[in-house]
């Protein structure tokens, strides 16, 4: 039987060090094998634990989802926490984004602390004016800047401190796992002329900041870091979390059922058909004889052949259910 004590330990993987690469030799970026897809598990109907007990929990895409169990964003030395309400993410997220953190507060001595937005809700959900930071992946980490500008204004290409962001951004795209990494565009070339700059192979870089045809095996070969408009003085990490997601697909339907998560409604009609009640309908759809009673203005279960029937049976929240994919880290080439 499949066990669902899932470990939430992140294996780090041995990371280049943040001092300046030497040119490379032309060609593509040295990339890690392609990512495995492992099919989300269904729970077993016996022995389940408390969902407490699971520990972080991430459902569906994070501009739809939840964040149950969702632990906290610790203090530390190298950050300030600026959203104390939204502090909440999984512990994969928490551990990798406290990764970076910390190794800039190491190899940058006498930097000044990271200043961190909105990671999620302690229960996830939509938390104003953001779309997404709903499933816990989601961190907004501002730039560092240069002495005498203000944290939260927009960037310029002369106070923000060009050095400490691009070796935090590198510690993002080479050490952990992100599905990508949002800044604007008008920010974008100055971290990419800085990489290049500062010895960075050439082909890596162009990988990072811009989407390319399609590779040699058939893979997408998307930029890491894209552009959204608005992030001029923080970049939006969005970190994989394989782990909490993988809970999350496999708990969905006990989430749902137990009241953790308030699944989406789906319209649709059904025709009854020879031999159908009502009572055979609501379990089908998911939803109740009172309820079917109610939409469809019956004032009985009684039913005819042929009789067309309003039904909202439950659906699954977007990106709860199916495989996840932890795309390959984006190192350079060795």
């Amino acid at each position: 039987m499949l066990s669902l004590a899932l470990s939430l330990s992140v294996a780090w993987c041995s990371a280049p060090a943040l001092g300046v690469a030497k040119p490379a030799a032309k060609g593509k970026a040295a990339r890690e094998p392609a990512a495995k897809v492992v099919p989300a598990a269904r729970e077993p109907a016996s022995k389940r634990k408390p969902i407490a007990s699971y520990g972080p929990i991430s459902v569906g895409h994070p501009s739809a989802g939840f964040l149950i169990n969702g632990a906290r964003m610790p203090a530390g030395e190298g950050w300030v926490l600026s959203a104390p309400a939204h502090v909440y993410a999984t512990t994969e997220s928490i551990e990798q984004l406290s990764h970076c953190l910390t190794r800039m507060h190491t190899e940058y001595p006498g930097s000044p602390p990271v200043r961190l937005g909105s990671l999620s809700a302690k229960g996830g959900g939509k938390i104003p004016p953001h779309d997404s930071h709903r499933t816990g992946r989601d961190a907004d980490v501002y730039f560092f800047r240069q002495p005498g500008a203000k944290w939260f204004e927009a960037a310029t290409q002369q106070d923000i401190d060009l050095q400490r962001t691009w070796a935090l951004l590198r510690c993002f795209i080479t050490d952990t796992d992100v599905d990508f990494v949002l800044i604007d565009q008008a920010v974008q070339p100055w971290l990419e002329e800085y990489a290049l700059g500062a010895g960075e192979p050439a082909a890596w870089v162009q990988d990072l900041f811009h989407d390319a045809e399609k590779t040699r095996d058939g893979r997408d070969n998307y930029a890491v870091v894209r552009h959204a408009p608005g992030h001029v003085a923080h970049m939006h990490v969005r970190f994989v979390s394989p782990e909490a997601r993988r809970l999350g697909s496999e708990l969905y339907d006990r989430l749902a059922r137990e009241g953790y998560i308030k699944a989406p409604r789906a319209a649709r009609r059904h025709r009854v058909a020879r031999g159908e009640t009502l009572g055979a309908l609501a379990r089908r759809y998911g939803t109740s004889v009172s309820d079917l009673k109610k939409l469809n203005e019956l004032k009985s279960t009684r039913l005819r052949v042929g009789q067309l029937l309003i039904i909202t049976p439950e659906v699954a929240l977007k990106g709860a259910k199916g495989p996840v994919r932890t795309p390959p880290r984006r190192r350079p080439p060795t």
